[in-house]
């Protein structure tokens, strides 16, 4: 497989660069032949399978019961060949029978031909390429063609790692250390500054060693070595006791961010935070930096005002844009952003519409959008751990319905856990009931540890911004559960 894919993307790199005309041309010759490989079936199956009767009377009269001279026995077989893999032309592959394998071959140029330059005389084949669409048509070759500079730069990325791929699986699997060296070799020669040139010097230096060629294994160590001297193969070659030390030194790092973690849970915010500051001087470039980052924007969300916690999570985002946590922390500023805006229109209202909004607080709606919210304080349970609950009950209860659970912080340690969206209230009560019925379906509430109420989209800034959740669980007995 990782033969063929080199071949493939050294091909079409190879037709991505000739000018338009060549491949035009070549691309042309490509499609002639499918037209001629079509023409050929086409003549194999208009013509009789089976239609030579003196050499049927010679089987006839022989009476040989070997099983290419009995017809009946010839015939079923066929019969039954047919009935499992149709009918297929005799060649390489037979069997895969919808197959859009294509053999791209581009010959010696020919004489009058100027146009091809004096590389291109040896040919060179794009071999068993998975093709789709109109073999036809040229726009399905040039779709595989890399002809600007970010597919040109993908193709290469897939070269490199099938280089690197085959070294490994000759090396851990096949054992062929010969063939596995070849290919490390013939990668670090084509891309000596690939990401993976550390690894595939360590590796040559140890399957030469391995193989008493310590000539070559010095070579790629002291390469190694002179060219990255601060990468861990190059300190595990120096010291035999380096991964060792790297995982005494993981560990430390492991019990460092649960000590962390633990102040976080106990509410020793600035603690939380300060230890979060800490962590990259104690351990440069530990692998938690993400983790520790993203662990002091929830202690300063607990802690600070809502605006350092939205700078907090918008750094935690731009430091570590491939990490896990830069999800967790995209949701939650995105929540904050909606909540902010709200309040931001509210807070644009005439006077006269404050003071009614103070007075009345919440306004009734049944035609309102409207999330399902538990309240439950974060020292109760495994917010996450809760969060991945009720998913799993959403996928199981309301499959139908597009639900999206997310959690803010109300206050030091109440979480706001909310379902959305329900298009009108009477969704939003059915749900309510459902969770109240099939509580045991959630293992992290109890009767005692939550509460649970339906809120429309307009009253929920309201009731983040004034914070009295019994003035709320008073509108909302009164107006939902009192009908």
């Amino acid at each position: 497989m990782y033969l063929k894919i080199i071949a493939f993307e050294d091909s079409v790199q190879r037709l991505a660069g000739m000018s338009e005309k060549e491949r035009n041309k070549a691309i042309k010759k490509i499609i002639n032949k499918v037209i001629e490989e079509e023409r050929q079936k086409k003549q194999e199956e208009a013509s009789p399978r089976y239609n030579n009767s003196e050499t049927k009377e010679l089987m006839r009269s022989s009476g040989s019961q070997w099983y290419f001279y009995n017809p009946t026995a010839l015939n079923f077989g066929y019969s039954e060949f047919e009935k499992k893999w149709g009918i297929r032309k005799l060649e390489d592959n037979w069997r895969r029978k919808n197959k859009s394998s294509i053999d791209f071959s581009i010959e010696e140029n020919e004489e009058n031909e100027e146009e091809y330059d004096e590389t291109d005389e040896e040919g060179y084949e794009l071999t068993n390429i998975e093709v789709t669409g109109n073999l036809k048509d040229k726009k399905t070759y040039l779709d595989h063609i890399p002809l600007t500079r970010q597919k040109m730069k993908e193709s290469t990325n897939r070269i490199i790692e099938a280089y690197y791929s085959l070294g490994n699986v000759y090396k851990e699997f096949l054992m062929d250390d010969n063939e596995s060296i070849n290919s490390y070799e013939e990668l670090m020669k084509r891309y000596p500054d690939n990401k993976y040139a550390t690894s595939c010097y360590y590796h040559l230096y140890r399957l030469y060693m391995e193989k008493g060629n310590i000539a070559k294994s010095n070579y790629y160590k002291n390469k190694l070595i002179k060219q990255y001297p601060d990468s861990d193969y190059t300190k595990l070659i120096q010291n035999p006791d380096y991964v060792k030390q790297l995982l005494a030194e993981q560990n430390k790092v492991m019990k460092y961010y649960d000590k962390t973690y633990k102040a976080f849970k106990n509410n020793q915010f600035p603690l939380a935070i300060n230890r979060c500051e800490k962590a990259d001087s104690l351990f440069p470039k530990n692998k938690l930096r993400a983790k520790f980052a993203y662990l002091k924007a929830l202690a300063i969300g607990k802690s600070q005002d809502i605006n350092l916690f939205e700078a907090a999570l918008k750094e935690v985002i731009s430091n570590h844009p491939d990490d896990e946590v830069k999800i967790e922390a995209e949701k939650t500023l995105a929540l904050i952003n909606t909540v902010k805006t709200a309040l931001s229109e509210t807070e644009n209202q005439p006077d006269s519409s404050k003071s009614s909004l103070i007075q009345n607080m919440y306004s009734f709606d049944k035609r309102s959008k409207h999330y399902y919210v538990i309240l439950i304080a974060d020292t109760v349970v495994e917010i996450n751990k809760l969060k991945n609950e009720i998913s799993d009950y959403n996928k199981k209860f309301f499959s139908i319905i597009n639900l999206n659970t997310e959690n803010i912080l109300l206050d030091l340690d109440q979480h706001l856990i909310m379902v959305k969206y329900f298009q009108d209230s009477d969704l939003g009560i059915d749900y309510y009931n459902s969770i109240t019925v099939n509580i045991k379906a959630i293992p992290s509430l109890t009767e005692e540890n939550y509460e649970g109420f339906i809120i429309s989209e307009e009253n929920f800034p309201i009731l983040f911004r004034e914070k009295q959740i019994e003035k709320y669980l008073s509108f909302f007995s009164a107006n939902y559960l009192e009908e």
